[in-house]
């Protein structure tokens, strides 16, 4: 998506004129949990593994280097999702009855992936419907996780099911499902990738209003094109009344685009300011 000062089309117009969405100062930063993991990590420590993960990389060899803001970025929306922990298992959507076709087909009972077909009843959603992990995989990504882990990592865990994606990615580290999500990431070649590459990364010490909104962007695209979206488009902020009828307003739980994206910017403002000492 092409941006003009700073601001992708079509968003800050509109519906938010002055541009409110896209300045730092209207953003407080929320602070990670101190609580420790089984391994005696904090969030901040897990958050650090992420911002390094990123440093320097590329979405390929000729490409530039990715902007520092998106480590931030990332372990921003992470910390929204999952409080950065790898093991997390969204047990408040089997709580609430989340059911395969909330989100898909009103009639839908069966859902294919590789040329299987699996009934969605509530085995299946255990293993690979619920979220799980960083970023909250489920349905599809969850089985290419599964897929991907047992053929390229080669590690199997002792007394863990590797086919069955739940028992898979929570057995796993935050480095390993932040090797999977960057491969993931670079599969997206359209619009995700190129709001990232036109972030000009600033020094926060010398332009903090521009840092902030490096990383209010990246958080943005996150959101629209890594979290949600396909390989070549983005989501839109509020539908296009056709195939993306509603948009990121579809995450009523967070209050639409903008609360969705205030909760994630927030975290990541919160993730630099637990590592900038």
């Amino acid at each position: 998506m092409a941006c003009t000062n700073g601001i992708p089309y079509g968003i800050g117009t509109s519906t938010d004129p002055a541009g409110d969405l896209w300045t730092g100062k209207n953003y407080t930063p929320r602070a990670l949990s101190k609580a420790k993991d089984k391994n005696n990590k904090t969030e901040k420590d897990r958050a650090e593994i992420i911002v390094n993960f990123f440093s320097g990389k590329k979405f390929n060899e000729t490409g530039s280097t990715l902007p520092k803001e998106f480590g931030y970025a990332v372990a921003g929306v992470w910390s929204a999702e999952s409080s950065i922990s790898p093991w997390v298992f969204n047990r408040s959507e089997q709580e609430n009855g989340f059911a395969f076709r909330d989100i898909h087909a009103p009639n839908a009972n069966t859902f294919k992936y590789a040329g299987t077909t699996y009934y969605m009843d509530q085995a299946n959603m255990m293993k690979f419907g619920y979220g799980k992990g960083l970023a909250q995989w489920s349905w599809s990504r969850a089985l290419k996780f599964r897929d991907w882990y047992n053929s390229s990592e080669g590690t199997k865990t002792p007394g863990v099911d590797m086919d069955d994606c739940a028992a898979a990615i929570t057995a796993t580290s935050v480095t390993t499902q932040t090797a999977f999500a960057w491969k993931e990431m670079q599969e997206r070649t359209g619009e995700f990738k190129r709001q990232i590459e036109s972030i000009e990364t600033a020094d926060p010490n010398t332009d903090k209003e521009k840092f902030d909104r490096n990383i209010i962007l990246a958080v943005d695209a996150i959101l629209r094109g890594y979290e949600n979206g396909g390989k070549a488009t983005m989501r839109t902020p509020h539908g296009d009344g056709k195939k993306d009828k509603k948009g990121m307003d579809s995450y009523t739980w967070d209050g639409g685009y903008e609360g969705a994206l205030r909760k994630r910017v927030e975290k990541a403002l919160g993730v630099y300011e637990a590592l900038k000492s």
